[in-house]
């Protein structure tokens, strides 16, 4: 096919992790090999005995690993860890420049920054998804709140602060050595991003993003697993709802 492509996927986590944006990387990229593009994964090494490259059924998988690893064999990644990964990152990125098109980043890391800086040096074009913008409030808030909709009571959905956890923007200076420099760097640059929902869209050009470089993507739902058993459905005319909650849990 003519119009065929090369895409590169930089996720920081990828199998036999399992997480949302793992789950995304995958998915993404054997959906774009059934459209007939060629794809790669590029991911980091977290555990010491894991192979640096495989093909998990037909998908070619490259981690990275360069850093330090605790006694257990587990990557050591922390706001100075990530440093020597960066480096080793963007070392693979430049040698396997001639093998992609396009590099698609997975959450706003510091590989983002790399993969960025890798795609002004070859002039290839960098898509970075940003898929969480945080709570609702500012850090100075005592609490933040969850999303209220049609609920007539929302006291329960307060959460002290400290309990949440930021969107990508607001923590990359936190987690990361040099994160605000990281932040600078790609609102100055030509990447797109990718978000999920509208709010992320004044999430990012609150904090300076070009607005013609946002593009809303949502992630789509399967609606014939995922949709209401009516035999279950409350009454539409009572104030009370069933709320699904998908969290992440991370240690």
């Amino acid at each position: 096919m003519d119009d065929r492509i090369r895409v590169c996927f930089v996720s920081f986590m990828f199998a036999p992790l399992v997480g949302g944006a793992e789950v995304q990387a995958e998915r993404q990229a054997r959906q774009l090999q059934a459209f007939g593009h060629e794809v790669m994964i590029v991911t980091l090494k977290h555990y010491k005995g894991w192979k640096r490259r495989e093909t998990l059924k037909g998908l070619p998988v490259t981690r990275v690993g360069g850093g330090f690893y605790r006694k257990d064999g587990r990557l050591r990644v922390g706001k100075f860890g990530h440093v020597p990964l960066d480096i080793a990152m963007f070392q693979t990125l430049w040698r396997l420049r001639h093998s992609y098109d396009v590099i698609h980043c997975l959450q706003l890391s510091p590989l983002a920054g790399v993969a960025t800086l890798i795609g002004r040096l070859t002039h290839k074009p960098v898509i970075i998804c940003i898929p969480s913008t945080g709570p609702g409030k500012q850090p100075e808030e005592a609490d933040a709140i969850l999303m209220a909709d049609t609920l007539t009571d929302t006291s329960f959905l307060k959460v002290d602060y400290q309990d949440t956890v930021e969107g990508d923007i607001a923590n990359l200076p936190r987690s990361a050595l040099g994160g605000r420099a990281i932040l600078n760097f790609l609102r100055h640059s030509d990447t797109f991003y990718q978000i999920l929902s509208s709010r992320s869209y004044s999430y990012l050009t609150s904090h300076g993003f070009s607005a013609e470089h946002i593009v809303h993507v949502p992630n789509g739902i399967d609606t014939d697993k995922f949709r209401p058993d009516p035999e279950r459905r409350p009454n539409p005319k009572l104030p009370e709802r069933d709320i699904l909650g998908v969290a992440r849990l991370q240690i």
